[in-house]
């Protein structure tokens, strides 16, 4: 029931009434109990409203948080810490460093002569075919680490958060 409908509700005029036969003998003379059980019918209509109220807001906030994501600027499947400091973003600019990271990772190609099936040589670009495990295993820290700084110093400085808090991991990145 909604906050409208429970008022229209509580602003009926009472259905009991001496004409209707209605018995006003515990009531009182002019029927304390009734105008006591409106007051209280009110009181319960406002606390109502306030819960309906609080959980439009606690909804509000779950649509908010499900709108952000932390972001592992040194990403983990190129060897980061999982407990690094993360950087909150919004989904949709998270999603659009992940594509632009992606496009950044296919220009380091490995040296040790490991190629898809269609022949094309691995790059560092996680994918199918070329897990985690693959790339640490074709790629030395250093040069995973040069790759994601070279990233946050040209089309990834545009997310200036997540840059901050790479080279504050990595300041001999600079």
């Amino acid at each position: 029931m909604t906050w409208a409908s429970r008022e229209a509700i509580a602003r009926r005029p009472a259905r009991h009434s001496r004409a209707r036969g209605g018995d006003f003998g515990t009531a009182g003379e002019g029927g304390e109990a009734i105008r006591a059980a409106e007051v209280v019918s009110e009181e319960v209509l406002e606390v109502a409203a306030k819960d309906e109220i609080k959980e439009g807001a606690e909804k509000s906030l779950q649509d908010i948080e499900k709108r952000f994501e932390e972001h592992h600027s040194d990403p983990e499947f190129m060897g980061g810490d999982p407990n690094q400091t993360t950087t909150t973003m919004e989904r949709s600019e998270h999603q659009e460093l992940h594509k632009d990271l992606n496009k950044h990772l296919e220009n380091y190609k490995n040296n040790k002569g490991e190629t898809y099936k269609n022949g094309n040589v691995k790059s560092m670009r996680p994918g199918r075919g070329n897990s985690r495990a693959i790339i640490q295993r074709n790629f030395s820290r250093q040069e995973r680490l040069k790759a994601v700084g070279d990233f946050y110093k040209q089309t990834g400085a545009k997310y200036e958060n997540a840059a901050r808090d790479f080279f504050n991991q990595h300041p001999h990145l600079k």
